[in-house]
């Protein structure tokens, strides 16, 4: 994340020290040009909410149509000819890409995702491991904190919980996702030294120009809430979503900047790595309930009890250049057929997709919502081959993503 320090204009990046996710455990959490109208809207109080506020599938909101402007917004993104053309040949390299990658990611299951020690990251990372997680976008980092200290928060945190009944939380008759941001477990999570210098070591997987004011060496912590999850829980089902707002990376003229090799059909160009824009982007133009108006480098979260696939833990698309790319170029695009009309592969290929120029749809990149992937808004993704549980975890171990994964 980066904050502007004023009395010295430096910009700090801040993590999310994403801190509890478990199997009968917790979850303590912390994450590392608007158009004219909404610059001058005033800046309101957010509403009290849980984490349905968050997401449009939590809270059974359908899709809603977009204000007109964003279909104006699609035609200026697209540009002239040359752009088309561009966007056009890198949509057919992207599809291409993405059905390559998709049986390659149904084979390598939790092999593809990034695994080392703490001592080796912290103290001799391999380019080959670099390679990967920059690859992948997320790592597992085993052994950051000791299991007795783990499994000691963990116990902490249920009798915070037992002495707080009134907090409020999600599901509301089984409450899991707990509105907590401050406890002692969840500051003792995020200060470990250890963690801290997980954090440090994360950070400097980025780079940015030597006049930027950004530093890498500084990790904060934005606090987030806690999770328990009761075992066999299935009522608690929060489905793919990226972090980093919504509708914000398309409509903010810098935000928009980030991705510009992707707008320009040259996606293969893009660096996730690069810090670039991000430090200046408005990433909250709309006060959501989960909205944050600086960039997270990183979220993770350390857990507190022996989990794995299968057992509610997290699951990834395990790709960020592909995943992104996809992102930023699925609105420009709309089906000529529809998947009734035609098989899954005559469907997903890049010949049955057109630019569109008439509607404001941005698939389920809602206003004020966090966004969100199904197979109807993102069928090329192919969900449910492609989205892979991370390996197994003992208490103490942490799992890290890209911040705009």
């Amino acid at each position: 994340m980066l904050r502007t320090l004023n009395s010295s204009r430096r910009i700090l990046i801040q993590l999310h020290c994403r801190g509890i996710q478990t199997h009968a455990a917790g979850d303590t959490t912390a994450k590392l040009s608007p158009s004219s109208m909404m610059g001058q809207m005033a800046r309101k109080e957010r509403e009290e909410g849980n984490i349905s506020s968050v997401f449009a599938s939590l809270s059974g909101e359908g899709e809603k149509p977009l204000p007109p402007r964003f279909a104006e917004l699609k035609r200026a993104i697209i540009g002239d000819e040359a752009n088309q053309r561009r966007l056009v040949a890198g949509w057919g390299r992207l599809t291409k890409r993405l059905a390559e990658v998709a049986q390659e990611i149904e084979g390598k299951q939790q092999d593809i995702i990034p695994q080392t020690t703490y001592n080796e990251f912290i103290n001799g990372r391999s380019e080959d491991l670099t390679t990967r997680i920059k690859n992948c976008g997320a790592v597992i980092i085993r052994e950051v904190v000791d299991q007795q200290t783990a499994l000691k928060w963990l116990e902490d945190a249920k009798a915070y919980i037992a002495k707080n009944p009134s907090v409020k939380g999600f599901p509301e008759n089984d409450k899991q996702v707990f509105e907590l941001y401050w406890s002692k477990t969840q500051l003792s999570a995020r200060s470990h030294p250890r963690s801290i210098a997980t954090q440090r070591a994360l950070l400097s997987l980025f780079s940015h120009s030597p006049d930027a004011p950004v530093s890498l060496h500084t990790p904060l912590t934005y606090a987030d809430r806690f999770r328990i999850r009761n075992p066999g829980d299935a009522q608690f089902a929060l489905g793919p979503h990226a972090d980093g707002g919504s509708v914000e990376r398309w409509e903010d003229e810098t935000y928009r900047k980030v991705y510009q090799s992707c707008l320009k059909g040259k996606w293969e160009e893009y660096d996730a790595w690069t810090i670039g824009e991000r430090a200046l982007a408005k990433q909250s133009m709309y006060e959501g309930p989960g909205a944050c108006g600086i960039f997270r480098a990183f979220q993770g979260w350390t857990s507190m009890s022996d989990t794995g696939p299968t057992e509610g833990t997290l699951k990834i698309y395990p790709l960020i250049k592909e995943l992104t790319a996809y992102t930023m170029m699925r609105p420009l695009f709309r089906e000529k057929q529809s998947r009734s009309e035609l098989s899954r592969e005559n469907y997903l290929s890049a010949s049955n997709w057109e630019l569109d120029f008439e509607t404001s749809r941005f698939p389920n990149s809602p206003i004020a919502r966090s966004q969100e992937y199904n197979d109807q808004t993102h069928p090329h993704l192919e969900l449910d081959r492609t989205m892979v549980s991370i390996p197994r975890v003992k208490p103490g171990d942490q799992a890290w993503w890209h911040g705009g994964k």
